[in-house]
């Protein structure tokens, strides 16, 4: 683990910094202001008080609106490091205290420097953490909201994670945590429960019922069903 760099930043109305990714993590803490980025997949808005993650070789781009400004402080860190939600809020401003802390200290070349960087560095990581498990409760509850709304359409793991602003390997490990079940076995959880609920309340065919739900065909339906709950499509309309 390694502190690269620390530093602050100031712009006005219409600043951007064009589509980029680094070697390694970075970090940002909006002080003032707002930024929006491009980031895996989605844009976010960050403002005072937001955290940003930069995840090592994630491309993104930057960019202040023409009626806002920006202030924020920034870490670059080498780290074997899992990652974590792409941003957070810090609600008591402990990241930005830290941050602070590094950005004052980024030129000292007293005994024990580094020693310190990384002292610091591991706290940084850690109140992130804590923060994403704060985060975390909301997780599955707005992911199962998504999924209903977009029943009908196809799902992946990528798009999920994108849509909770999350690393797919964090919202994979967050998911199963929280509840159990990875998120794409979930999604065919729902699909099916829907899919029951559609069977023994309409009279629509198999077929219908497989589009309603997101499934490519009323055969791939049908082995769901009968995998899942023991029986088709007309043993459960005949309530056997």
């Amino acid at each position: 683990m390694e502190l690269l760099y620390a530093g602050y930043h100031e712009c006005g109305p219409g600043w951007s910094m064009k589509s980029h990714s680094h070697m390694h993590h970075e970090m940002i803490v909006v002080v003032r202001g707002g930024l929006r980025v491009e980031l895996c997949g989605r844009t976010l808005r960050a403002t005072a008080g937001d955290v940003l993650l930069y995840p090592a070789k994630e491309a993104h781009r930057e960019f202040v609106d023409s009626f806002d400004e920006l202030a924020a402080f920034f870490i670059g860190f080498s780290s074997v490091w899992n990652s974590g939600p792409l941003q957070l809020k810090d609600a008591r401003n402990r990241m930005e205290q830290l941050f602070e802390w590094l950005y004052a200290e980024r030129d000292s070349y007293c005994d024990g420097i580094d020693r310190w960087n990384i002292s610091m560095l591991n706290l940084v990581l850690e109140e992130h953490a804590r923060l994403s498990e704060t985060d975390a409760s909301n997780l599955v509850e707005e992911a199962r909201r998504h999924i209903r709304r977009n029943i009908d359409q196809p799902l992946s793991l990528d798009a999920l994670a994108q849509h909770a602003a999350l690393s797919k390997f964090h919202f994979l490990r967050e998911y199963q945590r929280l509840c159990g079940l990875t998120p794409m076995a979930d999604v065919r959880r729902m699909r099916l429960q829907r899919a029951r609920n559609h069977i023994l309340s309409t009279s629509d065919p198999l077929k219908t019922i497989a589009a309603k739900v997101g499934l490519v065909s009323e055969n791939h339906l049908s082995r769901l069903l009968k995998e899942t709950f023991g029986m088709g499509a007309r043993q459960m309309r005949n309530g056997k």
